[in-house]
């Protein structure tokens, strides 16, 4: 799935949504109405809510083998593919302190309203959209 658009198609071709514990697992299932894609697709999340597997069934097809001989048929095969993703060994985030992420290690404090930023920071654009009152 690319985009937004992307995802609203696919869900205008929804028939049903099935969710299943396994463990401490929940597996869900969205089936789709007949089309040239998918069949119907699976994704399982752990009880952290991390993404463990991912199943793609694509919809039916028919595959043609072909002999050596010429006047021979070919013979028809439906396969039903699909495609399985799993996930695993997933790295907590390191702890991010919340100073991190304050002005003070990014700008000068000054009494103009002019933004100035650290030394670190010189090589760095600010697009400052403040309404500055006179």
């Amino acid at each position: 799935i690319q985009s937004t658009e992307d995802m609203i198609k696919l869900l205008e071709n929804v028939k049903g949504l099935r969710k299943k514990v396994i463990g401490k697992s929940v597996l869900y299932r969205i089936d789709f109405k007949k089309n040239e894609l998918y069949d119907s697709y699976e994704f399982v999340l752990s009880e952290k809510n991390l993404l463990e597997k991912l199943v793609y069934y694509y919809s039916e097809q028919i595959e043609k083998e072909y002999g050596d001989g010429e006047n021979e048929s070919p013979k028809e095969f439906k396969v039903k593919p699909r495609l399985e993703i799993l996930f695993s060994n997933y790295f907590v985030p390191a702890k991010i302190q919340e100073t991190e992420f304050t002005e003070k290690s990014i700008i000068l404090a000054s009494n103009t309203n002019k933004v100035t930023l650290l030394e670190k920071y010189k090589l760095f654009q600010v697009k400052d959209y403040r309404q500055i009152k006179k």
